[in-house]
Parts: structure tokens; sequence; C-alpha cells
């Protein structure tokens, strides 16, 4: 599907509008596979699948297939459902059961999981290439003890082993030791620890070291967690008021303050460098406010923690002329598509010469500007890319932007384009 976009006749409007934002999917992939653990997995109609983000319904259908006994599961590009099912399957299959995916999910490294899981008893094989997915995973009894991964491409990995925790055999503690390496992501291993407390099961973290008592590990049916929207979607309608001064008074509800989500801390932080100020309201919303030029001439900022938000940085960046140098991104590459090609390619298209390094992205703040009334901008099968260069392009002043492959942002915020028309953008499915 392709999507063109424009600026309404009417311009853009902040002031009393609310951007409504999708509920947070690393929230609720944690709470929906420990639902699941309980035999409490809830059950949703059609409908209701239909307005939550691709990645929790391939989650979702895959731990109903697991219920039902079924021998084949697709969890299709998300990396999310392909990790933490690679760790469900290895502790409650029913029978040998192959893992599968679609799109770049194959090409997707999973080798450390599968080296830990089977320290622990697990009987995974390769089906096509050696430390990638898909996977055949036979039923086995997994037992406690320590088991040591490496999380330098993912803490999903350390997330993954957390979550079938209280599945495990055996009368000693469990403890996952990812200290050996700089973690990726680290908060979001924080966060599945804080959500398994809230369902009775104690753990403890220390550095890169996750413990569990074999006390700890049964969890609680008596759990009312509270929704929370997704902080990392948040970043969109920042940038949206970092490229449009007109959109000063935008409105975000749902999000939680302090949040279990790790980019809770960082989008208000960075975002704040590029004159978009988080003014907290008494009900629990927020109102986004410009403020001139923000903190920074130029930004830098280290990534690693929260590498989902690169690509709103790197288009509110641009939008306003600003230098930067964005650190910790290298596994950027291992994302539903390659995401530092993908920013570098497009951007050229735009005018913007990127500088890419192993680790590292820049920009020197010219854009040579291009002489045509319209711009075209590819997906690359990438939510994150859609999303944060549709509204940047615009900003550049193209009457019109084409935006191919725009049924990417599904996977995480299925109502993104319905999100923009409401503040004034013209949008058409072409």
């Amino acid at each position: 599907m392709d999507i063109r976009i424009s600026l309404g006749r009417q311009g853009l409007r902040g002031e009393g509008k609310t951007f409504a934002l999708p509920p947070s999917k690393s929230l609720m992939a944690r709470e929906m596979i420990l639902k699941h653990l309980l035999r409490a997995l809830p059950r949703y109609s059609e409908a209701q699948l239909c307005l939550l983000p691709e990645d929790i319904r391939y989650l979702y259908t895959a731990l109903l297939q697991v219920e039902h006994g079924m021998g084949e599961v697709c969890v299709g590009e998300s990396g999310t459902a392909m990790r933490l099912m690679t760790a469900v399957l290895a502790a409650d299959a029913q029978c040998p059961t192959k893992l599968s995916g679609l799109g770049r999910q194959h090409q997707r490294p999973i080798a450390p999981l599968v080296e830990a899981l089977r320290s622990l008893g697990a009987r995974i094989d390769y089906l096509e290439r050696e430390g990638y997915p898909p996977l055949l995973i036979y039923p086995s009894e997994l037992r406690s003890g320590c088991v040591s991964v490496d999380a330098s491409m993912s803490s999903q990995y350390i997330s993954a082993l957390m979550l079938i925790a209280p599945l495990l055999l055996g009368s000693e503690a469990y403890t996952i030791d990812a200290s050996a390496q700089l973690v990726s992501s680290a908060p979001y291993a924080t966060m599945t620890l804080e959500v398994m407390r809230r369902y009775g099961v104690e753990g403890e973290q220390n550095g890169g070291r996750f413990s569990f008592s074999d006390r700890a590990l049964k969890p609680s049916r008596s759990v009312s967690a509270s929704p929370e929207e997704d902080w990392t979607a948040a970043s969109y309608a920042y940038l949206l008021v970092a490229l449009y001064p007109s959109l000063d008074g935008l409105r975000l509800e749902g999000l939680a303050i302090p949040s279990l989500q790790g980019d809770g801390h960082h989008v208000p932080k960075l975002f704040a460098a590029l004159g978009v100020a988080s003014d907290h309201l008494s009900d629990g919303g927020i109102v986004l406010r410009r403020t001139p030029w923000g903190e920074v001439e130029a930004l830098e900022a280290d990534c690693r923690e929260c590498p989902d938000i690169v690509p709103s940085l790197v288009a509110a960046s641009v939008g306003q002329r600003r230098p930067f140098r964005l650190q910790g991104v290298a596994h950027l590459r291992l994302k539903e598509s390659d995401r530092i090609e993908a920013l570098a390619q497009e951007l050229k298209a735009l005018g913007v010469a990127l500088e890419v390094a192993l680790d590292e992205i820049s920009w020197d703040g010219v854009v040579d500007i291009v002489d045509t009334p319209s711009a075209n901008i590819w997906s690359h099968g990438d939510h994150r890319i859609a999303m944060a260069l549709a509204p940047l392009a615009s900003s550049l002043g193209f009457e019109a932007v084409c935006v191919g492959g725009a049924e990417a942002v599904s996977k995480s915020f299925p109502a993104y384009w319905q999100e923009l028309e409401g503040l004034g953008f013209e949008v058409g499915i072409l």
C-alpha cells in the first residue's frame, strides 16, 4: 500500500487536540506471556485484535496455537514474538513445533538465546541456517540453575529467559548472567523484571545478573495491571511538534510517569534538547510545547538504551537543520530493516547525506535542496522508517510525499495515518 501525504488547506493545529497512542507492545507482550503461563490468556474478538499492534496480534495467535498443541507457529515479522516464543516453546511445548517468521525474520540472529536454553535442557534444532530461525523445538523439561547469555545484540534474550522462570523444575535458584557483555537496550530487561514482580514473581537485578529464588517462581492470578500507552510511539508526536511549530499544545494521554518503559525517560529528555518540552498535567496527560531551539546547537547522544527512537531523533534533527551525532546504533542493522542503511538511502534522496560508521551516524546540518515538487519515500517494510520520514519529507517543502509500503505502520501503530489526518494532514491511499 502506498500513502500520499501533504498539508491540509487549513494547515496544522495542535492546541486542543490529542494524538492517540497505541498501547505499549513491550508491556503487552510480557503480560501476555505471563497470562499464558497462568492459563489465563484473554480472548479477543476480531474487532479487538484489529486495534492492537501487529506484533501483539502475532504473539497472541502464537500463544493460542501453543495452547491447542499445534505443531507449527508463525510469528510474522515480530522479532519480539520470535524471541519470547522460542523460550516459551522450549519450556512449554506439547509436541515438536516449528517456529518460523516472515520478511527479514530468518536473517535476525537467535543463537545466543538458543544456546542458553539448551544449557537448561532444551532441545532445539535449526531448520535452515545455523544460528537463525526457523527452529524446530521439542518438548523438554527445563531445570533451574545459572545460565549465561550474550545479550549484546538484544535484551530480549534476557527477557525471554526471565519470563519462563515459573516453568523451570528444580529446587535451586535461577540466575541469568548477561554481565560478560554490554547489554543492548538494557532498560527493557529491567522492565521485564518489574512486570514479573507485578505478577508475584519476585526477582532481583544486580547489574547484568537477574536472580530468582526457588520460592519466588509462582505467579499470581490476582493481577489487575493498568494499561499504559507506548512511549516509543510517543516519539512521533514529539517529532511532529519539533517539525511543525503550529502543533504546539498537542496533548498525549495514557503515558505513565515514571514508566516501566525505558523510552519514557529518553524521549522527553532528548526531545527537550530539540526544543520540545513536556508539560505534565494533573490528570496524567502531557502537553507538548515548543521552546526556542532547545538546549543544544548539535545533538549528541548514546542511543544504546533507546535504539527505537533513533529514526525520530534523526528526522527531528534534519527538519531543524540541526547537526547530530548518535552513537550506540550498530544493532539497528538487525531490525525489520537495516535501519542505518534505510535512513541513509531515503535521506540521500531528500538531499541529506548522513555519515555512517560501524556504531555511529552523524550529519553536518547541510541540505542540498532537491528541485522537485514531490518526494518518494520507501518504508523498507519498517514501521519506524515510515513514521519518521513521512512527516520529515513534508516539512522539507515538498508539496506531496508518497510513502511506499506505508502499511508497515500496523506493526506498532495501526492508526498512525488517521492520527496525522486528525492534525490537518491530507492523507490518501494511492
